[in-house]
């Protein structure tokens, strides 16, 4: 079965893309006295911001994709791929 969804390279573009915005977000809001242990729940949060938005991004190229192949690939193909992408990471 053909792979499904956004590309690495395209998945690596998104999430590195933002998770450089949300750095220089926080480190332009950081004051020099700011101790790194109270960024990093700040820092936490945005990450995980940002995987859900590239699970997203992924979940609705998966879809438009099966659409486009139509009866070709079941439902149960798709979710089996999909799982079988996430036990690689």
């Amino acid at each position: 079965m053909k792979t499904m969804g956004l590309t690495e390279s395209q998945l690596l573009d998104l999430i590195s893309g933002r998770l450089q915005v949300s750095l220089q977000q926080i480190q332009g809001r950081m004051t020099s006295c700011d101790p790194l242990p109270d960024v990093l729940p700040e820092l936490g949060v945005e990450i995980a911001k940002i995987m859900a938005a590239a699970i997203h991004a992924n979940n609705l190229k998966c879809a438009e994709q099966a659409e486009y192949l139509g009866s070709d690939t079941s439902a149960r193909q798709v979710y089996d791929h999909l799982s079988a992408c996430i036990d690689g990471y």
